[in-house]
């Protein structure tokens, strides 16, 4: 599995919503996790390794109650009206770098591998990385958003 690189089109699609959440998406998912530690990334959205559906996963692994988690048809429900500035890359754009101001925190609905809803509230780094992963679902690239 190869992770597709600007300025590949399906990377500028709006991604589908996941239907049905069956066995394939864990194996799925198992790929993604080992192809996104190899490149040495914290997150990485489905429409990245060529599928149009709503789904990604990260792992920031900057604190010790950090996990990684498979976030699946996210839903941000609402924004922190504080903002941050924080230096972004992505394994799409390999060798660029730029800041982008984003709210600090962001609380998102999602399912699970299991079809579970939830609605958990990311910070910092994992807020950062939530949204970075959400524009890839919407067709957006860091780039589109960074400080000139």
């Amino acid at each position: 599995m190869d992770i597709l690189q600007t300025p590949h089109p399906l990377l500028r699609q709006k991604a589908s919503l996941v239907d049905n959440i069956d066995p394939s998406y864990k194996d799925i998912v198992e790929t993604m996790w080992k192809v996104m530690y190899d490149n040495q990334g914290i997150g990485l959205a489905a429409p990245q390794i060529g599928i149009s559906e709503r789904f990604f996963i990260m792992d920031t692994q900057t604190e010790p109650e950090s996990k990684p988690w498979v976030l699946i048809n996210p839903e941000i429900v609402s924004l922190s009206p504080t903002i941050g500035r924080h230096q972004e890359g992505c394994l799409s754009i390999a060798g660029v770098f730029g800041y982008v101001q984003r709210p600090v925190s962001v609380t998102v609905k999602f399912q699970d591998l299991r079809g579970q809803c939830h609605e958990k509230r990311f910070r910092d780094l994992e807020a950062v990385c939530v949204q970075h992963e959400i524009d890839h679902l919407n067709g957006i690239l860091f780039t589109d958003v960074m400080e000139k």
